[in-house]
C-alpha cells in the first residue's frame, strides 16, 4: 500500500482531493500501526 502511495506520487497522478486525503490518512495509520508494533509488542 505504501509503495503504491509512493509510486503515485513520483507518477504525479492526479487525485480527487477526498482521495489523496484517504491515501495520506491510510499510509500514516499503516506506519504508526508498523511503529507500534515494531517498539511497543
Amino acid at each position: 500500500m505504501f509503495l503504491a502511495w509512493q509510486g503515485m506520487m513520483w507518477k504525479k497522478i492526479k487525485l480527487k482531493k477526498w482521495q489523496d486525503y484517504t491515501l495520506s490518512a491510510i499510509a500514516v495509520a499503516l506506519t504508526g500501526w508498523l511503529v507500534y508494533l515494531a517498539f511497543l509488542s
